[in-house]
């Protein structure tokens, strides 16, 4: 061959090697920028933000497939988790509550007054002054009690003292309810502006029963003071005691001082004793009693046991119409029954009756002494409602 032959093969070999490796590296970079699969592989990485960390993206594409094809194995594991449910956890659930309902019948009770007794002790918290407190639920739960025993000052609650010695007497025949009471001017010495028995009612009289009612439910001097002229101090003291109230007592006898009949007629009485501005000690009080003596005397008038079913149930019946009821009936609804008998004097605050519930009666009672009298008030009225929603529960 000759030398200019060799050449020409050469040049043709060269150019074909040059046409072959060119269109080789431009549909490499065709491919990548084409290729659905590497398309894929990065939609599906940029959605979990767990999954960038997998080193192959292109696994995600080709992983749905065999989890596709494991999807019946599932089926064989319902039969797993079927034969479970019924055999352990059911069985178990219903043996359980067995001793769990037999729990609440042995320990309510107890709960319920441990709570009560923590609560009312919340109420009491920050309150200056003595507080006695009784308060005793229908059936006796919740019961609770605080310096009860204590004898105090029993401003105006000495009237309910009176009230027993009155039907005590009136079921002994000695007085009736409807003799008429002379009011001299002596009972009038404390009457104040808002007493029902004004001093126009000097020398005249009214029957006993009306002045048991202004005396309950008005909480009158004059009539408190005409009652007690008309039974005597010694005689409710010994009335009282034989109920068990040990720590009440009254300690004097109203004045009667000269008055005149229908005629003219002066008539100078002897004085029995002379009052004088009742002390907030109970060493020096005239009127004496405690917050367990007030429990027991509303309780057994609860259980009909003051005189007579019959008189507890009037007694009862009175004290409900009680017109001062800015303590215990405060918070209650407005068809509430509360019967009940207020106090006040100087440094005393006081409240006892019967709250009548939608479980059942409870009885309530607050005697305070040197208490701020809006705090005393304010604790009367949340413990009422707390009782009635305790109770009525």
């Amino acid at each position: 061959m000759s030398f200019l032959a060799r050449i020409g093969l050469l040049v043709t070999a060269a150019l074909v090697l040059a046409a072959c490796s060119g269109p080789v590296e431009n549909s490499t970079v065709a491919r990548q920028e084409i290729t659905p699969s590497t398309r894929a592989a990065n939609a599906t990485s940029t959605e979990p933000d767990p999954e960038p960390a997998d080193p192959t993206p292109t696994a995600s594409p080709t992983m749905p497939a065999p989890t596709a094809i494991s999807t019946p194995t599932p089926t064989n594991t319902p039969t797993a988790t079927e034969e479970p449910t019924p055999t352990a956890p059911e069985p178990t659930a219903t043996q359980e509550p067995t001793p769990t309902d037999e729990a609440p019948e042995t320990e309510p009770e107890t709960d319920l007054v441990e709570d009560f007794a923590a609560q009312v002790d919340a109420l009491l918290t920050d309150r200056e002054g003595h507080y006695s407190v009784v308060v005793i639920g229908p059936g006796g739960a919740p019961e609770y009690r605080l310096n009860d025993g204590d004898q105090l000052q029993a401003a105006s609650l000495y009237k309910l003292l009176i009230m027993v010695e009155v039907y005590q007497q009136a079921a002994e025949g000695l007085v009736s309810l409807d003799d008429p009471v002379y009011l001299y001017s002596g009972y009038f010495s404390e009457a104040g502006y808002d007493d029902p028995i004004p001093p126009d009612y000097i020398g005249d009289s009214l029957p006993v029963d009306s002045l048991l009612r202004s005396m309950l439910m008005f909480s009158s001097n004059v009539a408190s003071y005409a009652l007690l002229d008309l039974v005597g101090n010694t005689n409710i003291n010994a009335t009282v005691a034989g109920l068990g109230m040990t720590a009440s007592e009254i300690r004097w006898m109203p004045r009667r001082t000269a008055s005149a009949d229908g005629d003219g007629e002066s008539r100078e009485l002897a004085a029995l004793a002379q009052q004088e501005t009742p002390s907030p000690s109970a060493d020096e009080a005239f009127n004496v009693t405690s917050a367990a003596d007030m429990a027991l005397l509303f309780d057994l008038l609860l259980r009909g046991e003051v005189v007579s079913p019959e008189a507890s149930a009037e007694m009862l019946d009175i004290l409900s119409g009680q017109v001062i009821n800015d303590r215990l009936p405060a918070l209650l609804p407005g068809d509430a029954v509360v019967a009940h008998k207020t106090g006040n004097i100087d440094n005393v605050v006081h409240d006892a009756g019967v709250i009548y519930t939608p479980g059942g009666p409870a009885v309530v009672v607050v005697l305070t002494a040197d208490a701020l009298e809006w705090q005393a008030i304010e604790f009367m009225q949340e413990l009422a409602l707390l009782v009635y929603q305790t109770a009525g529960g």
